[in-house]
């Protein structure tokens, strides 16, 4: 950037330089400097430019409140479009719970469902949750752009579940939940409410037996 900035004034000088010449050159003369002239002005200009829109990309910004996490970079470590490999890793503050189903499970789940859950990381807390979506698509729904045929044999296309988006509420909205923390649960749907109490002691025996920590080494 400051060994652009210094060709622009040096090409700034060279204008100066070239009224000077007026009086001691013919009119082509002074035609042709000042447009050698012009023309440097406008490629540093150019250069300059560039370099001022090459520093501004280096600045990233986040897209929500959140927490940088896994960071690679280090004086001097540069970063390229291809091959791509990740800087650093972003964790947004606001979090949710992704539940799976078998897709034979999910025709009853609609938003606003309670929803229950103990996750291994809280063992023995149940924690209140309420649908928010149904992702109705799974990666079994898209097929590979490729030069071969669709391989649609024994076992090429397994029964993939479902994600439900769960989030939590009431007095578990700001609680912690660690990304990637594993657990169980229950949707509690309009059907099936005479089994809905059962359903919840299940969820709460197995959130006890969390607390077991079984090592045989």
């Amino acid at each position: 950037m400051a060994r652009l900035e210094n060709d622009l004034q040096a090409a700034d000088a060279s204008v100066a330089q070239v009224q000077e010449k007026l009086a001691a050159k013919t009119p082509a003369g002074v035609q042709d400097e000042v447009a050698k002239v012009l023309a440097q002005i406008a490629q540093a200009e150019a250069q300059l430019a560039d370099a001022q829109w090459n520093l501004e990309q280096t600045v990233v910004l986040a897209p929500a409140d959140g927490s940088v996490v896994a960071l690679a970079l280090r004086p001097g470590v540069m970063t390229v479009p291809f091959p791509p490999v990740p800087a650093m890793t972003f964790v947004e503050d606001e979090q949710w719970v992704v539940a799976y189903f078998a897709q034979n499970e999910v025709r009853q789940i609609e938003a606003g469902n309670e929803a229950e859950i103990a996750l291994k990381t809280y063992p023995g807390r149940i924690i209140k949750c309420e649908v928010e979506a149904i992702i109705w698509a799974t990666a079994q729904g898209q097929l590979p752009i490729s030069g071969m045929l669709p391989n649609t044999g024994f076992g090429a296309a397994p029964d993939m579940r479902l994600a439900v988006k769960l989030m939590p509420a009431a007095k578990d909205a700001d609680l912690f939940l660690a990304p990637g923390a594993r657990g169980s649960g229950a949707v509690y749907t309009n059907s099936g409410k005479m089994i809905h109490i059962l359903r919840k002691v299940i969820v709460r025996v197995g959130a006890k037996l969390d607390w077991l920590v079984l090592k045989l080494h």
